[in-house]
């Protein structure tokens, strides 16, 4: 396997020759040979449509279109089915406005025109060695840019979604491994929005029912806010219907958005019981589906991206994955308690063993971040026993589904986020 951009499928748009040629000269001297550069928004449009990018290195605007707008449709899976094409947009303007719209499309970065191609590389190199977490709320899919405030606006976890630029460098072509990580991802972003959508239908008809009895807004923006509502059950069915949901579940949301419509037709004018029952409605897929945890999620693989190269590290990361596999699993079929405390105690075992191992080739290969390298370990030694510490010890946080989804957030991290931004530094020590 060699690291190379030489299979990452990259496209460079941009009205402007000039930007074209120079970007196009920069990043093939980096080793970029399946490269599209065109002026052409359709062109665009297509090349996410067929899913034949990895990499959109573009303009905020091309032919005088908004480039953020073919972003935003493809994040949200409405143009081509992989929402994770990385994507480094040129902002013409610090225009705040434009800024916030470009950053709400999901771009994976901005850089502001004119920029040096050293600028680009800098963050394409970045983005390779380790990509932003994706978070989902109603409004907005892509790379976390909430931090702690995330925590607050949306109780879903940010979550890892996989990485075209590394698994083309490591991996070539890609193959099967890198759909089936696509596929995987693109799973559980629907059952996070299927859970944001739920949640959302809570809210506005929250707020519609308290609006009506207490005359709080006019007729124009309660007519908006049923509107709202109404979109918002359809897209909810869609959805549903995409995940294998259960028939109860698709018929609950189908009842509200009969209800939700006989309201809207009669321009606020329905019976009050109507609109209670719409309401009602709205509390029990709230419960249904806006507050469970994530699902059963597909059985992880140590993928070729993943591979460190030292058959004993990798046979360890693989035992890694066994642990995460299992929690998924018991989250389904144990008791939230003896779930955690099982991957916790397993974690502790695993960690204490696996990083000593690690850390002694390292020494071997003079791996020259070991130092570094060891005290991410023990920061996530310190993160385990803390988790016991706070459920089994102290109990001072409550193992219900909220302990369950920062569980596997924790566990995803570990995965993508320790793995792809540390372990693979050491590809290039111990294959020689």
């Amino acid at each position: 396997m060699n690291r190379s951009y030489e299979n990452v499928r990259l496209a460079i748009c941009a009205s402007s020759s000039m930007v074209r040629v120079g970007m196009k000269t920069a990043l093939y001297a980096l080793g970029f040979r399946d490269i599209i550069d065109t002026a052409s928004y359709i062109k665009i449009h297509d090349l996410l449509e067929q899913d034949a990018l990895d990499l959109m290195v573009t303009t905020d605007e091309v032919e005088g279109n908004d480039v953020g707008f073919l972003v935003r449709e493809m994040r949200n899976r409405r143009l081509g089915s992989n929402p994770f094409v990385v994507v480094i947009m040129l902002m013409s303007s610090a225009d705040a406005d434009l800024v916030k719209r470009a950053a709400d499309a999901g771009a994976n970065d901005l850089l502001l025109m004119p920029v040096a191609p050293a600028q680009v590389l800098g963050r394409i190199a970045n983005i390779a060695q380790g990509r932003k977490p994706f978070v989902v709320t109603f409004d907005y899919t892509g790379p976390d840019r909430f931090g702690t405030e995330m925590q607050v606006r949306n109780p879903a976890p940010p979550f890892m979604v996989p990485n075209p630029l590394l698994a083309r460098m490591v991996g070539g072509t890609g193959g099967t491994g890198l759909q089936q990580s696509i596929q995987e991802a693109v799973t559980r972003l629907d059952r996070m929005k299927v859970r944001c959508s739920a949640n959302q239908i809570v809210w506005l008809s929250s707020k519609i029912v308290t609006d009506i009895r207490e005359s709080a807004t006019g007729l124009p923006e309660l007519t908006a806010l049923i509107a709202r509502l109404v979109a918002t059950a359809e897209g909810l069915v869609t959805l549903l219907k995409s995940v294998g949901a259960e028939d109860r579940q698709i018929e609950q949301v189908s009842a509200l958005l009969a209800t939700a419509r006989a309201v809207n037709a009669a321009h606020l004018e329905a019976a009050t019981d109507v609109v209670e029952r719409m309401h009602s409605d709205a509390a029990v897929i709230g419960q249904m589906l806006g507050h469970v945890g994530t699902g059963r999620q597909a059985r992880l693989m140590l993928t070729d991206e993943l591979r460190v190269g030292h058959a004993v590290i990798d046979q360890d990361h693989e035992r890694l994955i066994d642990i995460i596999n299992a929690f998924h699993e018991g989250v389904i079929a144990q008791s939230g308690n003896d779930v955690l405390h099982q991957t916790l105690k397993r974690l502790l075992e695993y960690g204490r063993e696996h990083f000593v191992r690690e850390q002694g080739i390292q020494r071997e290969c003079n791996f020259p971040e070991a130092v570094h390298h060891a005290k991410e370990h023990a920061d996530l030694l310190a993160q385990i026993k803390e988790r016991a510490r706070s459920y089994f010890v102290d109990k001072s946080v409550p193992v219900d589904a909220k302990a369950l989804d920062d569980m596997s957030y924790f566990l995803n991290q570990w995965l993508m986020g320790h793995i792809a931004k540390f372990d693979l530094k050491l590809w290039d020590w111990v294959v020689r």
